[in-house]
């Protein structure tokens, strides 16, 4: 009898979670952080501020998925050059700064973050890479509704 009346339970627990977008924003509000496909193997995550406009995103490659997916080649940036362009666009980076002292491009490799009066735009290197290769790109937005501190 306790078997069955857990099982129930259990069913009535599952039946009411919330499984689709709307039900998850009808109970717990919008989200934070939303994840979309750009373009065929091009990720865009975004995380949003408390004024719901972006201030952290994320354009990454990602390979086919499968047994053999680390053993393909590196991802081509020109994959994420054009989600990048079209989220933000060069109008609205603002001008180019020179680099700060502070960062250092040997704690990025071969290229260090892009530093401009709106944003900072930075590489974004794989987590298990056996060598270090770019998949993608991290935004940063400088606005007062952003807490900017991407070191």
């Amino acid at each position: 009898m306790r078997i069955l009346v857990w099982c129930l339970g259990f069913l009535l627990l599952v039946a009411t979670a919330p499984q689709t977008s709307n039900e998850f924003r009808a109970r717990y509000g919008n989200p934070d952080v939303e994840r979309f496909t750009a373009r065929p193997h091009v990720a865009l995550t975004a995380e949003y501020g408390l004024d719901g406009h972006a201030c952290r995103m994320r354009v990454e490659y990602y390979p086919d998925p499968g047994p053999d997916s680390s053993d393909q080649a590196p991802p081509p940036m020109e994959e994420v050059t054009p989600v990048l362009d079209e989220m933000v666009p060069l109008n609205t980076r603002g001008k180019l700064l020179v680099p700060d002292e502070k960062i250092r491009p040997e704690f990025y490799g071969a290229a260090p973050p892009m530093e401009y009066e709106n944003v900072r735009i930075k590489p974004y290197y794989g987590h298990f890479d056996k060598v270090p290769t770019a998949h993608g790109v991290d935004v940063y937005f400088k606005r007062p509704a952003c807490e900017f501190d991407p070191q």
